[in-house]
């Protein structure tokens, strides 16, 4: 029954709101514009949720009624580096960056936007070959770990070094790191790698082809590969889970963030706020789904089978929540993580909450419109009450949120 309480309002109110903004616009009156958007779809939930998009022209839809005829490039990438780089270049207009990426472009002061939330709550593995000697966390100490470098699985890592052994550097625990480019090369545990880390799509996908065991995930919970002080096998919940400074969220509190590139954001208001509907549409429609229907849209990319896909889908907050709008609890993620990161020499400098609210303070008019045009969903309450995940005030009420 979950989200039901919402299904007949936003129906109505989609109905009521395509009638009034598509009258007298006619094709000859649409302005043309071609829209560049990169998504992560080996990622989480952010793949169905732009799968069904594309399929239903959801975006197409509501940017006609601001009066553009918008011809969407959606582009797949394997990470977020890729699409840094096209974003740098006025290559790429929106996109999908995970926590990492997103706290370095705010820190180096990259011309890019915070705009909606993508994924959230998502799970991470650290993964050893199967029949692997490590068994424990303290095997992993001189060893050689495979991981997406600078990205939310290497981020992940740190965390738990921090609450197991109190240091977030893998290097004074005797850690290489070492790049691997893709969600699907890691899955493959590429040889001289002791270890990887990696997202629950492509952990999963490697379990299946027989190559990965898992030792433990985000949520502190052991794997096959475990066999230590608490027993043998999956589980066991490691007590250093409680040390984090996240917890009950995990070890690293995980966001993934729809950005846009600012030129485009300043120039295109409008376009914005007409993708943000329709990404907050396609987000509830996915969140009323059985969980394996939602699988599917998605199998193509994380080639798994409706019961281990639907762990992905619930796994995700905007599956929990319906709805994609940044909170203050959301934002939180960036500066807390960013703390984490300098600790782990992963960034030079922490961000002070000035810098966050310095970079959505142009924006945050752009996602309560599109909330307004959503018919105010979910309510305002929504917002704040009390759950399992962090929440807090919209994005747009930046200047009440209680950390300044």
């Amino acid at each position: 029954m979950r989200n039901v309480r919402f299904v007949g309002v936003w129906r109505l109110l989609s109905l009521f709101f395509a009638a009034s903004f598509s009258m007298g616009v006619h094709a000859a009156d649409l302005r043309k514009l071609d829209v560049s958007i990169g998504r992560l779809p080996w990622g989480a939930l952010n793949s169905p949720i732009t799968t069904l998009m594309v399929q239903k022209r959801m975006f197409q839809e509501e940017a006609r009624k601001f009066g553009y005829d918008v011809k969407v490039d959606m582009r797949d990438y394997p990470s977020a580096i890729p699409q840094i780089q096209a974003m740098q270049a006025g290559k790429l207009d929106l996109g999908v960056w995970g926590d990492t990426p997103v706290i370095r472009a705010i820190a180096t002061g990259q011309s890019v936007r915070v705009l909606a939330l993508a994924e959230g709550h998502l799970d991470f593995w650290i993964a050893v070959p199967k029949g692997s000697p490590i068994h424990t966390l303290e095997d992993l100490k001189g060893k050689r770990i495979g991981t997406l470098l600078g990205g939310d699985p290497h981020f992940f890592l740190a965390m738990v070094l921090k609450a197991e052994f109190g240091t977030a550097d893998p290097a004074k625990l005797g850690i290489t790191m070492v790049n691997v480019p893709s969600f699907t090369m890691l899955a493959t545990m590429p040889k001289g790698l002791d270890a990887v880390t990696l997202i629950t799509p492509s952990y999963l996908l490697g379990v299946q082809q027989g190559v990965l065991e898992g030792l433990v995930d985000n949520f502190g919970r052991t794997g096959p590969a475990y066999n230590g002080p608490l027993g043998k096998g999956a589980g066991h919940v490691l007590p250093s889970i409680k040390k984090s400074a996240f917890y009950p969220e995990g070890y690293y509190l995980h966001r993934t963030m729809w950005v846009g590139r600012s030129d485009f954001v300043k120039q295109y208001p409008k376009v914005v706020e007409a993708f943000l509907v329709a990404l907050n549409r396609a987000t509830h429609e996915i969140s009323t789904m059985d969980p394996g229907a939602v699988s599917n849209l998605a199998e193509k990319y994380w080639k798994l089978p409706p019961e281990q896909g639907s762990v992905i889908v619930k796994d995700d907050v905007l599956y929990s929540r319906g709805w994609s709008w940044l909170t203050e609890g959301d934002l939180y993620a960036l500066v807390a993580n960013s703390q984490f990161m300098k600790e782990a020499n992963l960034l030079p400098k922490a961000l002070k909450w000035s810098d966050i609210t310095r970079n959505i303070s142009t924006v945050a008019t752009i996602e309560k419109d599109a909330w307004t045009r959503s018919g105010e969903a979910p309510p305002m309450t929504e917002f704040t009450r009390h759950s399992a995940d962090l929440r807090g005030l919209p994005m747009w009420d930046y200047k009440d949120f209680s950390h300044k």
